[in-house]
């Protein structure tokens, strides 16, 4: 039991109000536990960007570049500045310098944390606060149910995505990108999903592919080196035969039909079933006709959920789930240079001020979508359902488009179409966090690496992020796409993403491919 005391208590008042809740309780339920909290601790912690007005925007990229060439960040996992606090009036939380450890790390950091307190000091920020928590960042991966349209074949963004015929978690498809390459005017039309979602995890690989060659060495390859179509020591072959995809996944369609089942079972009353042997037998002359409607009424309220259920049956037993498997992807574990500092003169890369090239972490794969699945959407290289799946949500936007000139800006609404949440709506911080990402060095050996991320905090209407919503497309309320998100942190309720420019860069690099863009829709 929680008491909630006022926020300016009478603490020798409550304390022995506890001393006799707490017995009288445990007279009937022993064990219990009773606990005081004040009322302005038990309305949440709040975490939301800063106001690009505040001098620490400005100064962020400095502090960054002076903690990480000062610091001992071995055991930590994220480098993040919020507003974090519990007002509800989000911008009255202090601005908070977050650090996140691992999970299993033991150290009370607090030299550590006054260690930061001087350097934010030193860049006159003594007021900035230092917080350092565990880790809570994850992949979002989960199994809900599904909505009745998806069972039609077509494909949907927003829908679940997983390894083919695989317990693992899985997670959501974001839409159509195209890509054209040099002297062709075809357009190839692929799924878009982050890598995590379709590389098979180490307790859930199908034993079959252990015969299959090199099938060991590739899975290895890909946690810290892209796939790569059009290089056979990224094991294209292999991918065609391990790396199958379902949408919807499969578990999600089990899920779903064993949820119908159970809705049926619950339906299905003693007392519905009594009425329905004497029917059956024809001995129901004794019945009043109250309990002849009722049991119509309810044979109606069956036949409609098995018909729900039943394309659902029919795709999981027809194996008419699969969707293709991955052509080229990002890795698993794989980092690049920002593209805005792959132009920095040599000069300037010899001075000592120059603190080496900016990383981000990629995280994407391009599927290679059967044809029977996507010829229905097909006209010429437009594709048609290239939005948010609707689930019967108003107002969304008729296809989703980009324009890689576009820049999120703080405090920018965002939106994501994702299988758990469906669609909800988050506000971009300008301020970009720092991920410690284990990848290989330019020798091949193991590290802890920081990257620089794009970070969206929920709204006041809910969460923004769920598991089962890695890969969702991030986009603006008129469905420019700005990104992929790709993990969420629980303790901060925050997303990560990927900006699509990036994505877009990463993809021409691997694939060799001169143009990629979104699908568009057919003209109206």
């Amino acid at each position: 039991m929680l008491i909630v005391m006022p926020d300016q208590p009478n603490p020798d008042k409550w304390y022995r109000a506890l001393l006799h809740i707490q017995p009288e309780l445990a007279k009937d339920i022993p064990g219990i536990c009773v606990e005081l909290i004040e009322e302005k601790l038990n309305r949440g912690i709040y975490c939301s960007p800063v106001n690009r007005g505040h001098p620490i925007c400005r100064k962020w990229p400095s502090i960054v570049d002076f903690i990480l060439s000062h610091a001992d960040f071995r055991e930590w996992t994220a480098l993040e500045c919020w507003r974090y606090g519990t007002d509800t009036v989000r911008q009255l939380n202090p601005v908070t310098v977050i650090v996140q450890v691992r999970k299993t790390s033991t150290n009370p950091f607090i030299t550590a944390a006054r260690h930061l307190h001087g350097i934010l000091a030193y860049f006159d920020l003594a007021d900035v606060d230092v917080l350092f928590q565990r880790d809570s960042n994850a992949p979002l991966m989960q199994n809900p149910t599904l909505h009745g349209d998806v069972c039609a074949g077509a494909v949907h963004p927003g829908v679940s995505i997983g390894p083919h015929q695989c317990s693992a978690g899985t997670s959501t498809l974001g839409g159509f990108v195209q890509l054209q390459f040099s002297g062709k005017t075809e357009w190839h039309t692929y799924g878009l999903t982050c890598f995590h979602a379709v590389w098979p995890p180490t307790n859930h690989r199908n034993p079959e592919w252990f015969n299959i060659h090199n099938a060991v060495k590739a899975i290895a390859a890909w946690e810290f080196s892209p796939l790569d179509p059009r290089k056979s020591e990224s094991f294209p072959d292999v991918a065609q035969r391990v790396l199958w995809v379902d949408h919807p996944s499969l578990r999600d369609l089990d899920n779903t039909i064993k949820s119908n089942n159970d809705i049926i079972a619950d339906i299905k009353t003693p007392r519905f079933l009594g009425y329905e042997k004497e029917i059956q037998k024809g001995d129901d002359g004794w019945l009043p006709e109250s309990a002849h409607a009722s049991y119509r009424a309810t044979v109606r309220q069956i036949q409609a959920i098995e018909e729900i259920r039943s394309p659902l049956i029919a795709m999981r037993d027809s194996g008419s789930y699969l969707l293709g498997h991955v052509y080229a992807g990002s890795g698993l574990n794989r980092t690049r240079e920002l593209k805005s500092d792959l132009n920095i003169p040599q000069e300037l890369k010899s001075t000592e001020e120059y603190r080496g090239p900016r990383l981000i972490s990629t995280d994407w794969a391009l599927i290679k979508i059967n044809p029977e699945r996507l010829q229905p959407q097909q006209h010429g290289d437009r594709i048609s359902g290239n939005r948010p799946f609707h689930y019967g949500y108003p107002g969304l936007p008729e296809q989703f488009v980009y324009d890689p000139s576009f820049e999120p800006f703080c405090g920018l609404k965002l939106q994501k179409c994702g299988r758990s949440t469906r669609i909800t709506t988050g506000i971009y911080s300008f301020l970009d966090c720092v991920r410690f990402t284990e990848a290989l060095d330019e020798y091949g050996i193991p590290q802890v690496i920081p990257t620089w991320e794009h970070k969206i905090a929920s709204g006041p209407d809910g969460s923004f992020v769920e598991e089962g919503d890695s890969g969702s497309w991030v986009y603006t309320q008129v469905g420019e796409v700005v990104g992929i998100l790709k993990s969420g942190d629980e303790s901060k309720d925050t997303g990560t993403m990927t900006l699509m420019s990036d994505i877009f860069d990463d993809i021409k690099s691997i694939t060799g491919a001169t143009n990629v863009r979104i699908a568009p829709a057919p003209d109206s």
